[in-house]
């Protein structure tokens, strides 16, 4: 009887170990699963992380590097001309010239000047292009003759931009001088194919606008009295368009 008060006595104290216990155990198992969590998120995350890494094979990497290669080839090669870039440009001036004529037993010198109109398209490229030139000086009149001179010119030329809106073109071509002598009522015509080699200098005032002064020169590509050779200079203006 005695025993058995006795156990009853310690039932309590034995609950209280055992829901102790309990507690401890889930308080570990509690712990355990945050652990788990918190190592799953960080895999999640470094998964992430290097996810745009994969592995390849060396195929394929030599594959990359060969486009890779191609593509910055393309890059330095210069863009091929576009038809839709061409440019057809036009020009008016005031063209003056120091020419040697020869006329009989006579030979002077003339200072000639006149109206200048152009007109020319770019070929291949905005940097390569083809003029025509046209120059009136109109008629030098003297005491005892008169001299009438007319000019055409077909040009191939290069320009191309030094730094802001300043540019310069070079170029050569052929050149056919008409001209018509007249000295004691008694005219002498004549046609002179010559040589021209020309450059200027011009300022870009806008994209379809330009001002330049033109330096050119002449040769006579056949022996020919009437023509010497000439230095000519034109201050033109030319539009783009």
């Amino acid at each position: 009887m005695v025993q058995t008060k006795y156990f009853f006595l310690l039932r309590p104290n034995l609950s209280a170990k055992v829901r102790l216990m309990n507690t401890k155990r889930n308080l570990k198992i509690l712990a355990a699963l945050l652990s788990l969590l918190l190592l799953e998120t960080k895999v999640q995350a470094y998964e992430s992380k290097n996810s745009d890494y994969e592995e390849v094979s060396y195929e394929d990497l030599v594959n990359e590097l060969s486009q890779q290669n191609k593509i910055a080839a393309n890059k330095n090669t210069p863009a091929r001309f576009d038809s839709g870039d061409m440019k057809i440009h036009a020009g008016v001036g005031y063209a003056t010239s120091f020419s040697s004529v020869s006329f009989g037993d006579s030979t002077s010198n003339r200072f000639l000047s006149g109206v200048q109109l152009s007109l020319g398209i770019d070929i291949f490229s905005q940097h390569l292009f083809s003029e025509v030139v046209f120059k009136n000086f109109g008629i030098d009149s003297r005491a005892t003759d008169s001299l009438s001179v007319k000019q055409l010119d077909l040009r191939l030329g290069y320009r191309d931009q030094v730094s802001g809106p300043w540019g310069y073109k070079l170029g050569a071509g052929l050149s056919n001088r008409y001209i018509k002598y007249t000295a004691n009522e008694v005219s002498e015509n004549s046609t002179v194919p010559a040589l021209s080699i020309h450059g200027a200098m011009e300022a870009i005032v806008s994209r379809s606008l330009s001002l330049g002064l033109e330096v050119a020169g002449r040769t006579p590509l056949v022996e020919q009295k009437s023509d010497r050779g000439s230095l000519d200079m034109s201050l033109r203006m030319n539009a783009l368009f």
